[in-house]
């Protein structure tokens, strides 16, 4: 049995091309094919030298991939949700002397209806007559 027909490892061929095949079949194209050599051998020497760097970076660019925009739009989501998720700096605490002060407040605002320690946010606004610049929580 010819190497190239064995995957990496030395086990039988699983019906996808072998490591080895894959390493010894892949054409790349020679970079110095659209060289235009100047005639003198420093000059052509700079000239190969660019067009094989320019090779290198192009070789070392990922290949375009049809789903890397969807990667990168559900990457962009995940990041958003998490930020969301653990961003803490979306509340405050008003604090009063007595439990008495804090039980008046709450009741000539109107607020006691919405409870005594944590209050929805929105409904709070909304009973006050303050915009919040959103019109309903979003749906989780």
């Amino acid at each position: 049995m010819p190497l190239s027909d064995l995957p990496f490892g030395g086990k039988k061929k699983t019906g996808r091309p072998s490591l080895m095949s894959q390493l010894t079949t892949r054409e790349t194209p020679d970079p110095l094919a659209d060289v235009d050599y100047l005639g003198d051998i420093s000059g052509d020497c700079a000239v190969e030298l660019s067009a094989l760097g320019s090779a290198l970076r192009k070789a070392s660019e990922p290949a375009p991939d049809a789903n890397a925009a969807g990667y990168r739009e559900r990457a962009k989501s995940e990041a958003d949700r998490f930020k969301l998720a653990t961003d803490s700096e979306y509340w405050f605490a008003v604090c009063f002397r007595t439990r008495e002060e804090k039980d008046a407040f709450l009741a000539a605002s109107g607020l006691d209806r919405l409870g005594d320690k944590y209050l929805d946010g929105q409904a709070a606004a909304t009973i006050l007559g303050v915009g919040t610049g959103q019109d309903a929580h979003p749906q989780e």
